[in-house]
């Protein structure tokens, strides 16, 4: 019986260490810790200005994800936008009310001049809207199966990218712009994949997709941030 339980024992110490050969980021969903820019204090005659983020538009082949792209999207831009300390950000639930008061809601996402003019009745002295232009995530061949902290991996090719302006709701005009994506491989556990959505990428659950979102929007900001140090400034 203990002979047994050893071979046991080593038969999961081999197919461990068969996981580890494989290439890839190891990574954990359960907590997002994905390093973010840490950017410099503003200029000295730096003025944070009142934004109004909207709803980003999902321009993705098809959505892949268990939720809604560009609720994603705005949420952790809120996060990142307010941790430069350069925004004074209104609050979602005011413009959603907003929205829905003005009988938008249900009607496609905000744009253009509608945009400025929720942003003019929020008191908004910008309006701050994007798109995720791109979301793949494909299963990685590896042929090897992968244990890592007892539970099942799967290594996974995902590929984000996100597009967006800030614009000046006085005039209309877009004051800076900036696109972010990323390209690269990470392990997720099998549970979080949902299956295939009809262009043949893999599906995910919402909980494991922020920080992919997290890194493409914070690459998007690194664009942007000098041209809103400029025009605050003014």
């Amino acid at each position: 019986m203990k002979n047994a339980c050893l071979i046991l024992l080593l038969a999961g110490v081999l197919i461990t260490l068969a996981g580890c050969g494989t290439t890839g980021v190891s990574s954990s969903y359960s907590s997002d810790e994905t390093p973010v820019t840490k950017f410099a204090p503003p200029p000295p005659d730096f003025q944070p200005k009142y934004v109004a983020i909207i709803e980003f538009k999902d321009k993705t082949p098809s959505n892949p994800i268990k939720g809604q792209v560009g609720s994603i999207a705005v949420d952790q831009l809120t996060t990142l936008a307010f941790g430069t300390g350069r925004f004074k950000i209104i609050e979602r639930e005011r413009i959603d009310a907003l929205i829905a008061e003005q009988g938008l809601a249900g009607k496609g996402l905000v744009e253009g001049e509608t945009a400025v003019k929720i942003g003019k009745m929020l008191g908004a002295q910008y309006i701050f809207l994007g798109s995720v232009t791109n979301w793949e995530v494909k299963e990685v061949k590896t042929g090897t199966f992968v244990l890592i902290g007892g539970t099942r991996k799967q290594n996974l090719h995902i590929e984000l990218a996100v597009d967006g302006r800030i614009i000046d709701a006085s005039t209309g005009v877009i004051v800076a712009a900036g696109s972010g994506e990323i390209s690269r491989d990470e392990y997720v556990s099998s549970t979080a994949i949902l299956g295939m959505a009809p262009n043949g990428y893999l599906r995910l659950e919402q909980s494991v997709a922020g920080k992919q979102m997290r890194m493409a929007l914070d690459d998007m900001l690194k664009e942007m941030i000098p041209q809103v140090d400029k025009e605050f400034s003014k």
